[in-house]
């Protein structure tokens, strides 16, 4: 590693206080020198600091500190809905069972069912958010 890179990076990691939690085994500073030896200048080096912590999870906070991230795992179900409302004229004489088995079978409903479906847009009916980390915890969003 460049002389040039090497100072700019421990001086990066060790005194901006972004860095302060930051704890790499030697095989990832080896690693992360590796990368910060194509740059010389202090943006593109912390650019790529930044880029691998990312890679490591860890993450930037809001009080402007990187930490090591959880993994939370994201369920997120959103229900669509399409409803139509028509007329249907049958047999006046079909009653109750004869009645549903008639409406299960028709062709000519499923015909009309499916022309009536065509008129109306999907709408976005509920969405729902669920979280969990790895120690079991979660709840809805």
């Amino acid at each position: 590693m460049s002389k040039i890179s090497n100072a700019i990076l421990n001086s990066l990691l060790e005194e901006i206080t972004d860095y302060e939690l930051v704890k790499l085994s030697a095989h990832h500073t080896k690693k992360l020198q590796a990368i910060c030896d194509r740059w010389e200048d202090k943006e593109s080096i912390e650019t790529e600091i930044n880029r691998y912590l990312k890679s490591l999870n860890y993450v930037y906070t809001d009080d402007c500190l990187w930490v090591k991230g959880q993994k939370i795992t994201m369920t997120v179900t959103e229900t669509f809905e399409k409803q139509v409302v028509f007329d249907y004229y049958v047999d006046a004489r079909l009653k109750e069972d004869e009645l549903l088995n008639f409406l299960t079978i028709d062709e000519g409903l499923d015909a009309e069912v499916e022309k009536e479906m065509k008129k109306v847009k999907l709408e976005s009916k509920n969405t729902t958010y669920h979280y969990s980390d790895n120690d079991g915890f979660g709840g809805h969003l």
